[in-house]
């Protein structure tokens, strides 16, 4: 067997894996993340990552500053996406009072007066399951608004159907009333006006 083949068989497991070679159904450590690509990298495709002109600059991550316990497998541990306000920063702060999450200079400019500023990365366990919970919380609780009122409406439509026939003939009612109110009226005056010319 070759030793590319030992390397794609292996047992062994590491905290990271780089994301290029298992692609290519090989197990090796990563050692960094890139934040531009979003991909963790080996020894050996950090070393060409770096080779590559354009690739230079992108901002890498070292994986021992991570604190990935109880940590979904799915979610990067450590803040990955960059700020559209301030560019080169990666978000990596969280507002509880606002529910919004920004990098360090928006936490200082638009976040200094608020009480609950967290950092992602230290708590992102319990800003995870938070955010999961709220939002879970928030489409019930939306469902249920939509549900009571459509029922109230289901309810409350006969009531408002026979309020407006009732309304309705009244109106027709009333009309007619006035109509023959009307009409005695000018029955009356042409009388009088006959009389009078007689």
């Amino acid at each position: 067997m070759a030793s590319g083949d030992t390397q794609a068989m292996s047992e062994e497991t590491y905290e990271y894996i780089c994301t290029s070679c298992a692609e290519d159904d090989l197990i090796k450590e990563a050692l960094k993340y890139c934040v531009d690509c979003q991909r963790y990298r080996c020894k050996d495709c950090l070393t060409f990552h770096r080779r590559i002109p354009s690739l230079r600059e992108h901002t890498f991550l070292d994986n021992s500053a991570v604190k990935p316990q109880g940590q979904p497998r799915s979610l990067p541990a450590f803040p990955t996406k960059q700020c559209g306000k301030h560019t080169g920063k990666i978000i990596e702060m969280y507002c509880g009072d606002h529910d919004d999450v920004c990098c360090c200079v928006c936490a200082a400019e638009d976040h200094r007066l608020c009480k609950d500023i967290l950092s992602v990365s230290n708590n992102i366990d319990r800003l995870y399951s938070k955010s999961d919970t709220a939002r879970a919380t928030f489409a019930l609780t939306k469902l249920i608004d939509d549900m009571t009122a459509w029922q109230t409406n289901t309810d409350t439509l006969p009531r408002r159907l026979r309020d407006s026939k009732a309304f309705a003939i009244k109106a027709v009612s009333d009309f007619r009333n006035k109509m023959e109110k009307f009409l005695k009226k000018l029955e009356e005056a042409s009388i009088k006006m006959i009389e009078n010319e007689y």
